[in-house]
């Protein structure tokens, strides 16, 4: 998952559920998004007085003979330069028999 959105959780009735939901959109083959539940934040209070998220993305299920998609993050390694490893070659002598 790359890019998503947090909204606040304006249907909240009691405080077990979520403070916030997440969302990804996907474009459908007529140019329209679709959002897409995601996960939930849930917002928690720090020692020093502050807040934080903590969010949980869901996971893949099945409902009613409908699978849907687990979320994850995953690294973008895109613009992280690589490593090209050169093969070693042995330098041998062209009169040096080997046996």
């Amino acid at each position: 998952m790359k890019n998503f959105n947090i909204f606040k959780n304006t249907k909240k009735t009691n405080e077990n559920q979520p403070d916030y939901t997440i969302s990804v959109s996907e474009k459908l083959a007529d140019g329209t998004y679709k959002n897409i539940d995601a996960g939930a934040c849930w917002a928690k209070p720090m020692k020093d007085g502050g807040k934080f998220l903590s969010c949980q993305l869901k996971d893949a299920r099945d409902h009613e003979g409908v699978s849907y998609p687990g979320f994850f993050i995953q690294q973008d390694n895109e613009g992280v330069p690589t490593r090209k490893e050169e093969p070693v070659q042995e330098e041998v002598e062209s009169d040096v028999i080997p046996f």
